[in-house]
């Protein structure tokens, strides 16, 4: 009978595991003539009783100028088919991500990459319709559907078990140079 049970279990698992699986498509990434777009990261933030969706961006100057990185893609969000406003909130002073950002309006030189964010006030619990164009384009490069809530492809699920080793070779070399260290004072203060 548990011989049974158990490749049943198993099957079961196999074939409920899709429905289950969270959507990892690649983040919208674009190269056109205006440069390389890539959305690289996003997430949803509360400040007050208000929710943002906060999207972080990067872009590279592969052109011959000088640009702003604003004006070479334009980026819409979508909301029950209304395009969210930017939202203004604290993110950028107050989280670590935010801190890694430049300003939108930061002008590159050829070669030049910068990393930036915009943040939008939500306005209900529905998945956002993202379209990515170039500046003063009408054509969409690409889309991405962010799912209400979900978290970004680019957040790695964490190896605990890697970052334990990693910090337990680091534990072992710090306890070799302190015991090094102990026997030299030990030398120096018995001469």
């Amino acid at each position: 009978m548990i011989k049974k049970i158990i490749p049943a279990f198993f099957l079961a698992a196999c074939i409920s595991l899709p429905v289950y699986a969270e959507d990892t498509a690649a983040l919208p990434h674009v190269e056109s003539p205006n440069g390389i777009y890539d959305l690289v990261d996003y997430e949803f933030y509360t400040y007050g009783d208000k929710e943002y969706l906060v999207t972080f961006i990067e872009y590279e100057n592969t052109t011959t100028e000088n640009v702003y990185p604003t004006n070479q893609f334009t980026n819409r969000f979508y909301q029950d088919g209304v395009a969210l406003e930017v939202g203004i909130n604290d993110y950028s002073y107050s989280q670590p991500k935010g801190k890694e950002c430049k300003p939108a309006s930061t002008e590159l030189k050829p070669g030049g990459k910068v990393r930036y964010l915009f943040s939008y006030e939500l306005e209900s619990q529905s998945d956002i319709e993202v379209e990515i164009k170039e500046f003063m384009g009408d054509e969409i490069l690409s889309t991405y559907t962010i799912p209400y809530g979900g978290s970004s492809p680019a957040v790695a699920a964490a190896d605990y078990e890697t970052l334990y080793n990693d910090l337990l070779i680091k534990y072992e070399q710090l306890q070799a140079d302190y015991q090094a260290l102990q026997e030299k004072l030990s030398a120096s203060d018995a001469e």
